[in-house]
């Protein structure tokens, strides 16, 4: 399946708009935005947990305003969703799928000391030698289950699209 021109320049300015927004984060506050840093803060309720709270208000508000907009309704000639309908997102998983996939995101999280996109988009422009291994580690095991499943097909969806019969 190939993407469309109008999904790669979405990623693209996606991508542009989240690593400027990082950059200046940190560059003019000297704060990193990392999300898992900043949800834990949340919960701590540490002493500067109100531009985190403020941050993650913004992120909320503007994902409604945003679905508000566009709903699931397709752009660019019915080829490509903003938000994908729901049908999309949970094809494949039972709700065995859904607590297993959390539990591993969470303890990945806490092993590696950030999220994926924290070490990838907040530790790497820092050079950050952890972030390196991390997003390293992160690229490896990504390629090889993605390599893996494509050449194994046992391990793509089944009937029903069911990935745990």
């Amino acid at each position: 399946m190939r993407a469309e021109p109008t999904e790669l320049l979405l990623a693209l300015a996606g991508g542009l708009l989240i690593s400027l927004a990082t950059s200046l984060h940190l560059y003019l506050k000297g704060r990193i935005t990392g999300m898992s840093g900043i949800m834990a803060g949340v919960i701590q309720k540490d002493n500067s947990s109100s531009w985190k709270i403020s941050l993650l208000s913004g992120m909320g508000i503007s994902s409604c305003l945003l679905w508000m907009i566009f709903k699931f309704n397709p752009i660019n000639n019915g080829k490509t969703f903003i938000f994908s309908p729901p049908e999309q997102l949970i094809s494949g998983l039972d709700i065995f799928g859904f607590a297993l996939s959390g539990l591993l995101v969470g303890a990945g999280t806490c092993l590696g000391n950030g999220c994926t996109s924290g070490h990838g988009v907040c530790g790497l422009p820092r050079l950050s030698i952890r972030s390196y291994v991390a997003v390293g580690v992160f690229m490896f095991f990504g390629i090889s289950l993605a390599t893996f499943r494509n050449y194994f097909p046992f391990l793509n969806a089944t009937e029903g699209g069911n990935l745990t019969k």
